[in-house]
């Protein structure tokens, strides 16, 4: 009997969402193009503006497995951690793949050259 649990990549966030979109260029069309005003609203419900396309999907980059990565910006007076971890929530549903959202005043001073290959929604 083995007591190690199954880490199948169905169980995996990555494994859930893998190779619903899997083309690069569509999923970039499908983000700047196909979802972008439901990416935008969910934002807008959540408390957020400012959305951009960040990582590799941003840069043409991503593979089949990549994850999309957003950048936003936060209402000081309303943005809560729930609406965040909201957000990432529904644009998973809406994307069907993985999804990071950072807000762009978390971002490390090391870690800001994303904002040069930034696509605004």
């Amino acid at each position: 009997m083995s007591t190690t649990a199954d880490t199948s990549a169905s169980d995996s966030p990555r494994g859930k969402y893998h190779g619903c979109l899997s083309s690069p260029s569509i999923r970039r069309n499908d983000v700047l193009v196909t979802h972008r005003a439901a990416i935008v609203e969910a934002a807008k419900r959540r408390h957020f503006r400012g959305v951009a396309l960040v990582g590799s999907v941003a840069r043409g980059e991503n593979a089949s497995d990549s994850d999309v990565d957003f950048l936003v910006e936060c209402d000081p007076e309303r943005s809560t951690l729930f609406d965040l971890t909201g957000l990432v929530s529904d644009l998973r549903q809406l994307l069907g793949v993985d999804v990071d959202v950072v807000p762009k005043g978390y971002v490390r001073p090391s870690c800001r050259g994303m904002f040069e290959n930034a696509i605004p929604l």
